[in-house]
């Protein structure tokens, strides 16, 4: 008995307990440490957004199209159907336009006739006006024969010329009038940009005038900027580069009063930019090395679909913008021809590769150099992305041309998109131009 009472007393004495309560102390305070750094990393993890955790869920489907029409184009009207370009297997010389549900349903034919496209045009475009009731094709205007009902309502329709300024037109440089053009929200301004052997790419911006025969483009203005290079001002021996503002045009956002361009900053290689028209802000829309072209923005501003080759390995060129070199726009004008042959031209025909297209979340995509995106390329290497992209007014649905490769035959493919809630629509605003380059 004495033996127990004496082991108890060494058990309880005040000497060892202070040894006891400190094991306990450090036990307690590193299963704290852990269960807090536990909880740090499963909340990153939770709210972290990355390409691998992307909330934003995708579906992709072709659009099914009569079996005697031979697709070349289509794109999404403002009240949901598409507004189509095809030929037919009968007659192959005839250009026809028609409009059709996104389902495949209700498919209309709404005019078929040779179309004279100039030498100076690049093809024809489908460029919706806001109103619903026109379509800007370049050389023309799609009008209905009754313009008391839009395009989808319509039995019958015409086109009515679109006369470009004079000066632009008969310039000895100008190869092309026009490569890309675009209708402003407020369907009066146009903008288009014109390919020029002396200057590269120059962009324009006018108002259609409705004359009784024509679309007359008026009061035109330069909006692109002309000499790369100037003297500065504070040392005349000395010479400054401008920020290259334009581009090839391809969208207007911002109710008008910005635009999305394939162009460049003073440091950098091709990109898919941000331009306004009434401030100076320029920027890109991603810090991919590679070539990126077009990019055209939701309705609500906030996703965007892009034109590039960052999931392509084989032919990204990201060589050419991995390393920031000076007045790298400049050095890699020259070549630019020469990437888009590679890149994209010679994967349309017969090189492996794809061009696209991305889905994007803009303000992830400008800030985060870690964020590429949503691949959304013919997963088995068949089909190769062609513009133009357009997007439903919903902004859960997208639409863009793909061709087989090696062949003529194209397909529609279109984009449904899930767990994501647009926000508001901006405003549409008159057109306003601050920084203009020159007058015609």
């Amino acid at each position: 008995m004495l033996d127990i009472d004496k082991k108890m007393g060494e058990t309880l004495s005040p000497e060892k307990k202070p040894k006891n309560n400190l094991k306990l102390y450090i036990i307690i305070i590193i299963a704290s440490v852990l269960v807090v750094t536990t909880i740090v990393v499963l909340v990153i993890l939770l709210t972290r957004s990355d390409d691998k955790d992307n909330p934003i869920n995708i579906k992709l489907s072709t659009i099914s199209l009569p079996e005697d029409i031979i697709i070349d184009d289509g794109h999404y009207l403002f009240d949901g159907n598409i507004f189509i370009c095809y030929k037919r297997n009968t007659n192959n010389d005839y250009t026809y336009f028609g409009v059709i549900s996104d389902d495949g349903s209700n498919f209309k034919e709404l005019y078929g006739d040779k179309l004279v496209i100039s030498e100076k045009a690049n093809g024809i475009r489908l460029i919706p006006f806001k109103d619903n009731k026109r379509i800007y094709l370049g050389d023309y205007v799609f009008e209905c024969n009754d313009n008391t009902k839009n395009i989808s309502s319509c039995d019958k329709g015409v086109v009515i010329p679109v006369i470009y300024p004079e000066k632009v037109v008969n310039n000895r440089f100008t190869y092309k009038t026009w490569s890309e053009m675009v209708i402003a929200p407020d369907n009066v301004h146009v903008a288009w940009t014109s390919l020029n052997m002396a200057c590269g790419a120059v962009d324009f911006l006018g108002k259609f005038k409705r004359e009784i025969n024509s679309y007359k483009i008026i009061d035109s203005q330069i909006i692109s900027t002309i000499n790369f290079i100037e003297k500065d001002p504070t040392n005349e021996t000395e010479l400054i580069t401008k920020i290259p503002r334009g581009g090839e045009i391809k969208q207007f956002i911002e109710g008008g009063n910005a635009l999305t361009l394939v162009g460049t900053q003073p440091d950098e290689f091709v990109k898919s930019v941000y331009q306004s028209l009434k401030t100076e802000d320029h920027y890109t829309f991603s810090h991919e090395p590679g070539y990126d072209e077009t990019s055209i923005l939701s309705p609500d501003e906030k996703l965007g679909i892009t034109m590039s080759t960052r999931f392509s390995p084989n032919t990204s060129m990201g060589i050419l913008g991995l390393m920031k070199r000076p007045y790298c726009s400049l050095v890699l004008s020259k070549i630019i021809e020469n990437v888009y042959t590679y890149a994209v031209t010679n994967v349309r025909k017969y090189r492996k590769g794809n061009v696209g297209p991305v889905l994007f979340e803009k303000e992830k995509s400008i800030k985060d150099p870690n964020y590429h995106g949503i691949d959304l390329h013919d997963k088995d290497e068949k089909f190769v992305f062609c513009s133009p992209i357009s997007w439903h007014p919903s902004n859960l649905k997208a639409l863009w041309p793909e061709i087989e490769r090696g062949t003529s035959k194209r397909r529609l493919r279109k984009l449904e998109i899930s767990n994501y809630t647009p926000s508001s629509y901006p405003k549409i605003e008159n057109t306003m131009i601050m920084f203009l380059m020159d007058l015609i």
